[in-house]
């Protein structure tokens, strides 16, 4: 293959090592930026998580505060009946 005439390229010759270093260091920058955005998408799957627990958390005390008034109202009616009756 006969060489490319310098003034072709206006002198912009690149050796395969250089090329290789260019394609190397792309490579790098590409998976930099997926790195950089599975960070960002592991994190939202994070908050997201939370989100949950704090509805379960929310409905289990909701829960919680109905089983405990409904026993307490049960109790001081029981009580109110038994005042009454004796």
């Amino acid at each position: 293959m006969p060489a490319t005439p310098e003034d072709a390229h206006n002198g912009a010759r690149a050796t395969i090592r250089e090329v290789m270093a260019l394609v190397e260091q792309s490579r790098r920058d590409v998976l930099s930026e997926i790195e950089k955005l599975q960070t960002k998408v592991d994190a939202r799957f994070d908050t997201h998580n939370v989100e949950h627990e704090r509805e379960r958390d929310w409905r289990s005390s909701l829960v919680r505060w109905s089983v405990t008034t409904i026993i307490t109202a049960a109790g001081v009616l029981f009580a109110i009946i038994w005042s009454l009756t004796h």
